[in-house]
């Protein structure tokens, strides 16, 4: 038990050290933490057996664990359970209550993304509940857009178009469940949160790198702030449901700054990234060699074992 905490908590620190400018190199690299996490136990199986001689009373030291721990990981895994839940069911709620798109609205979709009208009007919907886009983790992945949305300049829905539908095509509310799960199973560790939240930050940015394409970054930075400001004003009207904003006023400025980064900077990280990917590739090896399994020959046993099998009284054998 041990073995695997301080193992998954050194992988989550290393994970972390990919730079932001990495762009989707880092968010692969969080997912991929999260997954080998998970199944490190399963590979540390894979290395062969070590044979130990066990120690008297060293499972003693450690049988205090399970007694106190497992009981209040499992309370604190049952609460995290609860408050998902509960997001998951008002996302559904919130689609439940949207409304299909008027004629007006698949037009100007349909000029941005340039899907079928029968797609737009399965997977883009809108509700007046909302003052923020919203990618919903459904299946198949749709979107939910403000009420009057289509009074928004042309270049600001382009951007929100754009933005939303990257994450419908890489599934990020769907895999934002399942990294929200793995957060809650590490509910003690913070390493696991700010895994999380990086992992959110990165599926941002890729969104926000969709959404510019060959426009000029500046501009939608600027709508990004104009769109903030707003949505200051009807904050108390968002609908908080498990799913990626497209815009945000959480780390607006990281947003921003990593967006409008030149190029010069993100060649300068990049042996850092790669130090880090082979940093993590070894670190896993590593720990799934320490947690190998272990055979213990006890002498002890073995001894008590020989005098059984061995006749009680040698002398009358004959």
């Amino acid at each position: 038990m041990l073995w695997f905490i301080f193992s998954s908590t050194w992988l989550m620190a290393i994970a972390l050290l990919v730079p932001r400018q990495a762009g989707w190199i880092r968010r692969r690299a969080l997912e991929a933490a999260v997954v080998l996490i998970l199944f490190l136990p399963v590979l540390s199986q894979c290395f062969p057996k070590v044979i130990a001689h066990a120690k008297p009373g060293l499972m003693g030291v450690t049988s205090w664990l399970p007694a106190w721990g497992m009981a209040l990981w499992i309370l604190g895994v049952l609460i995290g359970a609860v408050i998902g839940l509960k997001q998951y069911q008002l996302a559904l709620l919130l689609k439940r209550q949207a409304r299909k798109l008027a004629p007006d609205e698949v037009t100007c979709i349909q000029q941005t993304l340039r899907l079928d009208e029968q797609t737009i009007m399965d997977r883009i919907l809108v509700n007046e509940r909302i003052a923020t886009p919203m990618a919903l983790p459904s299946n198949p992945g749709s979107v939910v857009l403000p009420e009057g949305w289509l009074q928004w300049s042309p270049r600001l829905q382009r951007a929100i178009l754009k933005h939303e539908w990257h994450h419908v095509d890489q599934h990020d509310a769907l895999m934002g469940c399942f990294m929200r799960g793995f957060a809650i199973l590490f509910w003690f560790n913070p390493l696991a949160w700010n895994l999380t939240a990086a992992w959110v930050a990165a599926c941002e940015h890729e969104a926000d790198l969709a959404a510019v394409c060959n426009d000029d970054p500046v501009s939608y930075a600027d709508d990004l702030l104009a769109f903030a400001r707003k949505q200051s004003s009807t904050a108390n009207q968002t609908f908080h449901a498990q799913g990626l904003p497209a815009f945000t006023g959480s780390k607006l400025g990281q947003r921003i700054a990593l967006l409008l980064s030149n190029q010069g900077s993100r060649s300068r990280c990049l042996w850092v990234t790669h130090l880090s990917l082979l940093t993590l590739i070894l670190s896993l090896l590593g720990c799934a060699w320490l947690g190998r399994p272990i055979a213990y020959s006890d002498s002890m046993r073995e001894e008590a074992a020989t005098r059984l099998s061995a006749a009680a009284f040698p002398a009358d054998a004959g």
